[in-house]
């Protein structure tokens, strides 16, 4: 072999070697775009479904029904003040009031049985969350679920505690309020 064909073998050697480099990393490159790509459109769906879950919320949607109270109220009182040429809307809308009252109990006592409401002040359940304890009871290892809930005003209990763990901020003010001076 001469000198020069060993030195174009290398140099083509070195170009196959450079090309299939740059190749490997075009081809890393677009993998790794692809996934930024893939993540964007998570997060935008996981923002959309965030977004669904805060407007489906217990407080939006009792806050949406006592509104609808109120202005089934509202009009109600203006009927009546109409005289006796609305009666049959009256009526109506009193049944319609009815419901709706009827509705926002039956949502309440469902807030209530479920302990998504505190049951002192009614503030909303803020995180509930689950803990397994072990140990050992006539010397079989056993585990246990045990309960944490706390509500955003601050009440918080531990299942299998005879106390909670913080009171009630709202119900301790108020209790501070109906003192003998307030």
């Amino acid at each position: 072999m001469t000198i020069e064909t060993i030195f174009f073998t290398q140099i083509g050697s070195v170009i196959g070697v450079l090309s299939g480099a740059f190749w490997l990393y075009r081809l890393l490159v677009s993998q790794k775009d692809s996934v930024i790509e893939l993540l964007h459109e998570k997060i935008k769906y996981l923002e959309l479904k965030v977004a669904d879950a805060e407007s489906q919320s217990p407080d939006i949607l009792i806050e949406r029904l006592r509104k609808r109270v109120e202005i089934g109220n509202e009009e109600i009182h203006r009927l009546r003040e109409d005289g006796e040429d609305y009666k049959g809307q009256l009526t109506e809308k009193e049944w319609q009031l009815q419901e709706l009252v009827a509705k926002l109990n039956k949502i309440t006592s469902l807030l209530e049985t479920y302990e998504l409401v505190c049951p002192k002040c009614k503030a909303p359940l803020l995180r509930r969350e689950y803990h397994t304890i072990y140990g050992y009871v006539s010397g079989s290892e056993v585990e246990a679920d045990v309960e944490y809930v706390e509500y955003e005003c601050g009440f918080a209990t531990k299942e299998g505690e005879d106390k909670p763990l913080s009171p009630c901020g709202r119900s301790t003010m108020e209790e501070a309020g109906k003192g003998p001076t307030g």
